[in-house]
Protein backbone atom coordinates (compact mmCIF):
# COMPACT_ATOMS: atom_id res chain seq x y z
CA UNK A 1 0.00 0.00 0.00
CA UNK A 2 2.80 2.51 0.65
CA UNK A 3 3.97 1.65 -2.89
CA UNK A 4 0.53 3.43 -4.45
CA UNK A 5 0.43 6.08 -1.28
CA UNK A 6 3.89 7.21 -3.12
CA UNK A 7 2.25 7.74 -6.77
CA UNK A 8 -1.67 9.00 -6.12
CA UNK A 9 -2.21 8.82 -9.76
CA UNK A 10 -1.21 5.39 -10.18
CA UNK A 11 -3.96 3.82 -8.89
CA UNK A 12 -6.84 5.60 -10.64
CA UNK A 13 -4.39 4.90 -13.86
CA UNK A 14 -4.13 1.37 -13.33
CA UNK A 15 -7.94 0.93 -12.86
CA UNK A 16 -8.44 2.82 -16.10
CA UNK A 17 -6.13 0.47 -17.70
CA UNK A 18 -7.33 -2.33 -16.33
CA UNK A 19 -10.69 -1.19 -16.72
CA UNK A 20 -9.59 -0.55 -20.83
CA UNK A 21 -7.74 -4.34 -21.48
CA UNK A 22 -10.99 -6.11 -20.19
CA UNK A 23 -12.92 -3.96 -22.51
CA UNK A 24 -10.45 -4.38 -25.44
CA UNK A 25 -10.61 -8.08 -24.72
CA UNK A 26 -14.31 -8.56 -24.14
CA UNK A 27 -15.20 -6.95 -27.40
CA UNK A 28 -13.83 -9.22 -29.89
CA UNK A 29 -15.21 -7.74 -32.42
CA UNK A 30 -14.73 -3.73 -33.77
CA UNK A 31 -11.38 -3.43 -32.23
CA UNK A 32 -9.83 -0.22 -33.85
CA UNK A 33 -6.84 1.97 -33.37
CA UNK A 34 -8.54 4.21 -30.92
CA UNK A 35 -8.87 1.01 -28.35
CA UNK A 36 -4.57 0.29 -29.22
CA UNK A 37 -4.26 4.26 -28.92
CA UNK A 38 -6.09 4.01 -25.61
CA UNK A 39 -4.38 0.91 -24.52
CA UNK A 40 -0.85 2.43 -25.22
CA UNK A 41 -1.38 5.54 -23.51
CA UNK A 42 -2.65 4.13 -20.65
CA UNK A 43 -0.08 2.30 -20.14
CA UNK A 44 3.10 4.49 -21.38
CA UNK A 45 1.23 6.79 -18.60
CA UNK A 46 1.58 4.23 -15.55
CA UNK A 47 4.72 2.98 -16.47
CA UNK A 48 6.10 6.63 -16.71
CA UNK A 49 4.51 7.08 -12.77
CA UNK A 50 6.07 4.07 -11.28
CA UNK A 51 9.67 4.98 -13.21
CA UNK A 52 8.98 8.66 -11.84
CA UNK A 53 12.35 9.67 -12.58
CA UNK A 54 13.06 13.27 -14.05
CA UNK A 55 12.54 12.98 -17.98
CA UNK A 56 9.93 9.79 -17.79
CA UNK A 57 6.89 11.54 -18.09
CA UNK A 58 8.57 13.47 -20.99
CA UNK A 59 9.81 10.34 -22.57
CA UNK A 60 6.37 9.15 -22.02
CA UNK A 61 4.83 12.48 -24.00
CA UNK A 62 7.09 11.94 -26.55
CA UNK A 63 6.29 8.38 -27.36
CA UNK A 64 2.56 9.27 -26.84
CA UNK A 65 3.11 11.87 -29.63
CA UNK A 66 4.97 9.64 -32.52
CA UNK A 67 2.02 7.16 -31.67
CA UNK A 68 -0.13 9.90 -32.86
CA UNK A 69 1.65 10.97 -35.70
CA UNK A 70 2.07 7.57 -36.67
CA UNK A 71 -1.32 6.44 -36.32
CA UNK A 72 -2.67 8.85 -38.34
CA UNK A 73 0.48 9.12 -41.10
CA UNK A 74 -0.33 5.05 -41.14
CA UNK A 75 -4.48 5.92 -41.76
CA UNK A 76 -3.45 8.69 -44.81
CA UNK A 77 -1.04 6.84 -46.54
CA UNK A 78 -3.37 3.72 -45.98
CA UNK A 79 -6.51 5.70 -47.59
CA UNK A 80 -4.36 7.32 -50.24
CA UNK A 81 -3.13 3.69 -52.00
CA UNK A 82 -6.77 2.53 -51.56
CA UNK A 83 -8.35 2.90 -55.11
CA UNK A 84 -11.81 3.04 -53.19
CA UNK A 85 -10.60 5.96 -51.68
CA UNK A 86 -8.96 8.03 -54.26
CA UNK A 87 -11.92 7.69 -56.40
CA UNK A 88 -13.26 9.97 -53.76
CA UNK A 89 -16.53 8.24 -52.95
CA UNK A 90 -15.85 6.02 -50.14
CA UNK A 91 -17.59 8.31 -47.24
CA UNK A 92 -20.92 8.03 -48.98
CA UNK A 93 -21.07 4.06 -49.46
CA UNK A 94 -19.99 4.57 -45.87
CA UNK A 95 -22.80 6.06 -44.24
CA UNK A 96 -24.92 4.42 -46.65
CA UNK A 97 -24.49 0.89 -44.21
CA UNK A 98 -26.83 -0.20 -41.81
CA UNK A 99 -23.67 0.19 -38.98
CA UNK A 100 -22.19 3.02 -39.55
CA UNK A 101 -25.46 4.81 -41.60
CA UNK A 102 -27.00 8.23 -41.58
CA UNK A 103 -29.65 8.07 -44.15
CA UNK A 104 -29.55 11.96 -44.50
CA UNK A 105 -25.80 12.43 -44.85
CA UNK A 106 -25.72 9.19 -47.47
CA UNK A 107 -28.68 11.25 -49.44
CA UNK A 108 -26.68 14.50 -49.74
CA UNK A 109 -23.37 13.39 -50.49
CA UNK A 110 -24.99 10.96 -53.07
CA UNK A 111 -26.60 13.96 -54.37
CA UNK A 112 -23.73 16.60 -54.04
CA UNK A 113 -20.49 14.37 -55.41
CA UNK A 114 -18.45 17.14 -54.58
CA UNK A 115 -18.97 17.36 -50.98
CA UNK A 116 -18.43 13.49 -51.19
CA UNK A 117 -14.98 13.72 -52.88
CA UNK A 118 -14.04 16.21 -49.91
CA UNK A 119 -15.67 14.33 -47.40
CA UNK A 120 -13.39 11.25 -48.63
CA UNK A 121 -10.10 13.12 -49.72
CA UNK A 122 -10.30 15.43 -46.73
CA UNK A 123 -8.70 12.47 -44.27
CA UNK A 124 -6.64 11.42 -46.46
CA UNK A 125 -5.25 15.28 -46.56
CA UNK A 126 -5.40 16.15 -42.94
CA UNK A 127 -3.43 12.24 -41.58
CA UNK A 128 -0.74 12.19 -44.14
CA UNK A 129 0.29 15.45 -43.63
CA UNK A 130 0.30 15.57 -39.60
CA UNK A 131 4.10 15.09 -39.31
CA UNK A 132 5.25 17.88 -41.80
CA UNK A 133 3.01 19.94 -39.90
CA UNK A 134 4.92 18.60 -36.41
CA UNK A 135 8.66 19.21 -37.81
CA UNK A 136 8.26 22.19 -40.13
CA UNK A 137 4.68 24.16 -39.11
CA UNK A 138 4.15 26.77 -36.18
CA UNK A 139 2.00 25.98 -32.50
CA UNK A 140 -0.42 27.85 -34.46
CA UNK A 141 -0.48 25.90 -37.39
CA UNK A 142 0.15 22.43 -35.55
CA UNK A 143 -3.09 23.37 -33.42
CA UNK A 144 -5.12 24.41 -36.36
CA UNK A 145 -4.66 21.16 -38.23
CA UNK A 146 -5.36 19.45 -34.86
CA UNK A 147 -8.89 21.01 -34.72
CA UNK A 148 -9.56 20.38 -38.47
CA UNK A 149 -8.83 16.58 -37.43
CA UNK A 150 -11.24 16.91 -34.24
CA UNK A 151 -13.74 18.28 -37.18
CA UNK A 152 -13.10 14.95 -38.89
CA UNK A 153 -13.71 12.55 -35.08
CA UNK A 154 -16.71 14.40 -34.22
CA UNK A 155 -18.42 14.10 -37.30
CA UNK A 156 -17.82 10.32 -37.82
CA UNK A 157 -19.03 10.28 -33.90
CA UNK A 158 -22.25 12.15 -34.67
CA UNK A 159 -22.70 10.47 -38.15
CA UNK A 160 -21.23 7.27 -37.91
CA UNK A 161 -21.40 6.89 -34.12
CA UNK A 162 -17.56 5.96 -34.02
CA UNK A 163 -17.28 7.59 -30.35
CA UNK A 164 -13.90 6.08 -29.43
CA UNK A 165 -12.05 8.02 -32.35
CA UNK A 166 -13.34 11.70 -30.59
CA UNK A 167 -11.90 10.79 -26.88
CA UNK A 168 -8.84 8.63 -27.78
CA UNK A 169 -7.11 10.49 -30.26
CA UNK A 170 -7.77 14.27 -29.29
CA UNK A 171 -6.89 13.55 -25.44
CA UNK A 172 -3.41 13.11 -26.88
CA UNK A 173 -3.34 16.07 -28.58
CA UNK A 174 -1.45 18.19 -25.74
CA UNK A 175 1.39 15.71 -25.68
CA UNK A 176 1.65 16.19 -29.80
CA UNK A 177 1.82 20.30 -28.63
CA UNK A 178 4.19 19.71 -25.63
CA UNK A 179 6.34 17.52 -27.84
CA UNK A 180 6.84 19.67 -30.86
CA UNK A 181 7.66 22.93 -28.42
CA UNK A 182 9.88 21.28 -26.01
CA UNK A 183 13.50 22.57 -26.97
CA UNK A 184 15.49 19.58 -25.93
CA UNK A 185 13.24 17.51 -27.89
CA UNK A 186 15.32 18.46 -31.17
CA UNK A 187 18.39 18.85 -29.28
CA UNK A 188 18.26 14.86 -28.59
CA UNK A 189 17.29 14.24 -32.70
CA UNK A 190 20.14 16.27 -33.86
CA UNK A 191 22.75 14.04 -31.44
Amino acid sequence: MSFFSSFPLLVPLLVLTVFNLFIIYAKQAGRDGADQLQSITLLVLCLAIIIDKEGAFQAALFFISFQLLLAYSTSGIAKLLGSEWRKGRVVSKILSTESHGSKKASYFLNKYILADKMASYMPILLFSTLPMTFFFGTQELLILHLSCIFMFHLGCALLMGLNNFLFAFPFCYPAIIYSQNYKQFWVLLNK
